[in-house]
């Protein structure tokens, strides 16, 4: 959990002055700090993801195909049809363990076919835990509570009654 929460939300240019549509988050963590930026009008085509680290970043763009879904902006024509993802990792310094795994300094490229349906799986195995089929992972209460704590903290909302 992040010990301190800081957060910008505002319209975004053009957006009404009710619609909080563009934010920045910054957490504070005890060795390391996150930023999160999320705005409905950015410079890039589409969504995407960067995580950056002491010994590298890793960024996923876009995080899903577009052909399947449609926005409400109706932005995204002339998105890149792409029918596979790739994370591009850079590494400054491969350790041992990094370098068994088959990755090594600089650029690594490592693709994945585009789901169909990027909630397909969830909603499947969530029918199998109320059928009974399976068990409900443990720990995801916890996990889900705190994941909800850290939004609201993050939308500036009080979290007083959650424990």
């Amino acid at each position: 959990m992040p010990l301190k929460t800081w957060s910008i939300l505002k319209p975004a240019p053009g957006d009404p002055e009710w619609a909080i549509t563009h934010s920045l988050t910054i957490m504070e963590y005890p060795r390391a700090n996150v930023t999160i930026r999320v705005c409905s009008r950015g410079t890039q085509p589409c969504r995407h993801i960067r995580i950056d680290g002491t010994n590298g970043s890793m960024e996923l763009e876009p995080i899903e195909d577009f052909r399947t879904v449609k926005h409400t902006t109706g932005l995204n024509e002339g998105i890149a049809k792409v029918d596979t993802l790739e994370i591009k990792m850079f590494i400054k310094k491969v350790t041992d363990k990094v370098k068994a795994a088959g990755y090594h300094d600089g650029i690594n490229r490592i693709r994945f076919k585009s789901p169909s349906d990027r909630y397909a799986g969830q909603l499947q195995e969530l029918a199998r835990i109320i059928r009974g089929e399976i068990p409900n992972p443990p720990g995801l209460y916890e996990h889900d509570l705190k994941v909800h704590k850290v939004s609201l903290d993050a939308c500036n909302l009080s979290t007083e009654d959650i424990k």
